[in-house]
């Protein structure tokens, strides 16, 4: 019969035991943590939105896609009127918009790109590796990018998950949908904050925002590369010209 010393270091090993991924060798403490984890391979995702479809492989990632739904802001900026529904998204928002190119902690050794998000810098980095590992399983077809993946799938399934309430419009995407029904109202939230003009999406301000852009007054000397910073230019001189 087994000593109770015995018995504790079983039950301790067997605790111990790795729950292993067969895709690509991750291991996990319990079985649970290993199914959660499998849906990154198979796209399993069994949380749904009951407003918009929109749905998601962990119940937390649905848990906050709710809170999109809800007017309820308490992380206010407190140097512009921005509010957001998570803290994070708020300190994002911060290093975006109200953080010094030079300031922000990620930046890439290839060009001027810098960003607060690493994930960010994962993604821009593959613009100069060609890298696309998301790789659709019916054509080959291969994305830099898991969403843009996902969206293209749409094209073999043909479901168009996000509709329209007041026409017969339909799309693969929750951000063309939300694009289009501003065109059911006279709302423009996307203001201009130099000649405040103002427009129905986000992407037209960016283009009309180009107009202010100040010029870039720190030229390469020996190509044609110009920066609007002078760390910039030295960044290229060293990167491109070898120079110290």
């Amino acid at each position: 019969m087994a000593s109770q010393e015995e018995v504790i270091q079983d039950r301790r090993a067997e605790s111990e035991k790795k729950h292993v991924c067969k895709d690509c060798g991750y291991s996990a403490k319990c079985k649970a943590a290993l199914v959660i984890h499998v849906r990154k391979h198979t796209g399993e995702r069994p949380y749904e939105c009951d407003k918009c479809g929109y749905t998601a492989a962990w119940s937390s990632a649905l848990a906050k896609h709710l809170k999109t739904h809800s007017n309820e802001r308490v992380f206010k900026c407190d140097q512009c009127d921005w509010r957001g529904i998570e803290k994070d998204h708020l300190t994002r928002h911060i290093l975006a918009k109200h953080t010094a190119d030079e300031e922000l902690p990620f930046k890439c050794d290839s060009c001027d790109y810098c960003t607060a998000n690493s994930s960010h810098l994962t993604r821009h980095l593959r613009t100069h590796t060609g890298e696309k590992p998301f790789v659709c399983e019916t054509c080959n077809e291969g994305f830099a990018l898991k969403g843009n993946l996902t969206v293209h799938m749409y094209k073999h399934t043909g479901k168009l998950p996000y509709t329209c309430d007041k026409c017969d419009y339909a799309t693969a995407l929750s951000s063309s949908l939300t694009k289009h029904l501003i065109t059911h109202t006279n709302n423009r939230p996307f203001q201009c904050e130099i000649c405040s003009k103002r427009f129905t999406q986000r992407s037209t301000l960016t283009t009309h925002m180009k107009i202010h852009e100040p010029a870039k007054p720190f030229s390469c000397d020996q190509c044609d590369y110009a920066g609007k910073r002078k760390y910039h230019l030295v960044r290229h001189m060293k990167r491109i010209h070898g120079n110290n």
